[in-house]
């Protein structure tokens, strides 16, 4: 459930992003949108990495899985 939070804020962030960002651009003030658009990208990259996390599975269950599979056709 920990993930799920830290996605919406993630999620929340980024929309938040986009509008600071057009109004530093429309306003002139370059290094703040540029400072934007760097918070922006690593809010990005921490939703990449909790998407990647969440599909991986771990070995144990991988593992269980595969015994499952021989028991039922019996090679075990």
């Amino acid at each position: 459930m920990k993930n799920k939070i830290s996605l919406l804020d993630i999620e929340y962030n980024l929309l938040n992003n986009n509008d600071l960002f057009n109004d530093a651009k429309q306003g002139g003030n370059y290094d703040l949108a540029l400072h934007i658009l760097d918070e922006r990208i690593k809010q990005e990259v921490k939703r990449e990495i909790n998407k990647a996390y969440r599909k991986i599975t771990p070995p144990e269950e991988v593992t269980v899985n595969i015994l499952k599979k021989l028991k039922k056709r019996e090679l075990i």
